[in-house]
């Protein structure tokens, strides 16, 4: 599942990335013919500033989203490794307590019972 999500989340990623480099280019293609309409290709270097400009004012742009986007994949990926860390221990806790109540009636403790089915201590009664 790990896996999965992880190639789910890249694939996803990877397209939103290429996806903005799209909306780049279609951004300084428009600029460009708005230029050649508006007879403005003749002030070259002028041109050329404005997008330079432009293109470096998107790059940061792009550069900003990406990194919120990073930040909230983290927030979430915490969000679920949390709960999930929460319920291994549960589990390897309970293991535990079975292992050791089997144990006890192995060595001939005849005051233990054996019950696999006591969840007193789940930390989530309603799950």
């Amino acid at each position: 599942m790990k896996k999965d999500l992880q190639e789910t989340i890249q694939k996803t990623w990877t397209e939103a990335k290429q996806a903005l480099q799209g909306i780049e280019e279609d951004i300084g293609r428009r600029f460009r013919q708005t230029f050649q309409q508006a007879d403005l290709i003749h002030q070259s270097e002028e041109v050329q500033r404005i997008l330079t400009d432009l293109g470096r004012q998107l790059q940061q742009s792009g550069d900003v989203l990406e990194k919120h986007v990073q930040e909230k994949l983290q927030t979430v990926f915490a969000r679920v490794r949390e709960p999930l860390f929460a319920e291994l221990a549960f589990l390897k806790n309970q293991a535990e307590q079975l292992g050791q109540r089997i144990e006890s009636q192995l060595k001939g403790d005849k005051g233990t019972k054996v019950d696999a089915t006591d969840d007193s201590s789940d930390p989530d009664p309603d799950a």
